[in-house]
């Protein structure tokens, strides 16, 4: 899509909004006329008058309380159905996931937009193979890299690994889950699997063993293939998974890590590495407010759309959610999270993201 479109999408999208919001508060508006006009009525027809008043001791206290709190009751009723109901319409109106959900750790459902719709998980795919490669391997381990082959597209995310480096499984895999680099996601595959293919069949093993039956991996990385797909739902499902493992949430929770690499044909023997979060929650740069954010995964092909499934904590309850083929992750994750947990911050979100 053209960076004018965009613009032009956003404009009509934040004048939505406004008309949402005008149009639910003249509901708002009529509705406590209609209430307010409703007890006049009884009061007259009834001779109903202020305490203070002689005919004061005339009045059924008890029924005249009973109205007033049944009046007041439809009032603040009808406010927060349109209140939420805004809410609703200007999340709706502005959420661009194709495929979203949101899962508490006891398995509660709060939000839930196409969760059996197979979508593209891009680099989210990553998640799966740290989870398999830690579950076969031990992360001291020393790798020596082969010919990695499947992984050198162009926008291929990279740390242009050579034939011949030597590191361990554990530096790989940090550049694996945290930079996001496809060439060290092949060769964990290779040195796990032996070869890519074998890798993948481990990968779609172990998503069986999770329930994730809506899922079939085709590669350890997340380049585009379209044999290569999963769920919002069974993306939760296999992250879920990753959060019981220590080893996975360690990486996970990491936003920096540096390593050294040898490399053994030839030239400088000593290559120093440093890798940083692809995920703009872990590098500080973004916040949900008064939200823990603990880790999470990014993803981004042309098919996918951007991509992020998180794992954060809010007082004393663990969630996670999933964002699939959004025009912008992080924005989608707040819109999503604040409109089930955090409603009050909903329309600053909404707005920070119309007016940009």
């Amino acid at each position: 899509m053209r960076r004018e479109d965009r613009r032009y999408g956003r404009r009509n999208k934040q004048k939505n909004k406004f008309a949402i919001i005008a149009s639910v508060m003249l509901v708002m508006v009529l509705a406590c006329s209609a209430s307010v006009i409703s007890w006049w009525i009884y009061n007259q027809e009834c001779g109903v008058v202020f305490a203070g008043s002689p005919a004061h001791q005339s009045v059924d206290d008890a029924s005249t309380s009973g109205l007033a709190l049944q009046t007041g009751s439809f009032d603040l009723e009808t406010i927060n159905q349109a209140k939420v109901k805004t809410q609703t319409l200007m999340f709706e109106d502005s959420f661009t996931a194709d495929g979203a959900y949101l899962v508490d750790m006891q398995g509660n459902t709060l939000y839930e937009k196409n969760p059996d719709k197979q979508l593209y998980p891009a680099s989210m795919t990553k998640v799966m193979t740290a989870l398999v490669a830690v579950e076969n391997g031990n992360l001291e381990d020393t790798v020596t890299v082969g010919q990695l082959e499947g992984c050198y597209e162009e926008g291929s995310k990279l740390t242009y690994l050579e034939e011949g480096d030597v590191c361990t499984l554990r530096d790989l895999l940090y550049a694996t889950l945290l930079y996001s680099a496809n060439d060290a996601a092949t060769a964990v595959a290779m040195y796990i699997g032996g070869d890519v293919a074998t890798f993948a069949g481990m990968m779609n093993q172990k998503a069986a063993e999770l329930g994730a039956n809506n899922t079939h991996f085709t590669n350890p990385h997340g380049l585009h293939n379209d044999d290569h797909y999963t769920t919002p739902k069974d993306v939760s499902l296999i992250m879920r998974a990753a959060t019981e493992n220590p080893t996975v949430m360690e990486i996970m929770q990491t936003p920096t890590y540096s390593c050294t690499i040898t490399r053994e044909n030839g030239g400088d023997n000593q290559h120093q590495y440093t890798w940083n979060s692809t995920n703009v929650y872990m590098r500080g740069k973004d916040a949900l407010e008064g939200i823990q954010y603990i880790c999470g995964k990014t993803g981004y092909t042309g098919e996918a759309g951007r991509c992020l499934v998180s794992y954060f904590q809010l007082g004393e309850e663990f969630y996670i959610s999933v964002i699939m083929n959004a025009e912008d992750y992080a924005s989608a994750t707040k819109q999503l999270v604040y409109y089930k947990l955090e409603p009050a911050l909903l329309e600053t979100a909404i707005s920070a993201t119309t007016d940009s």
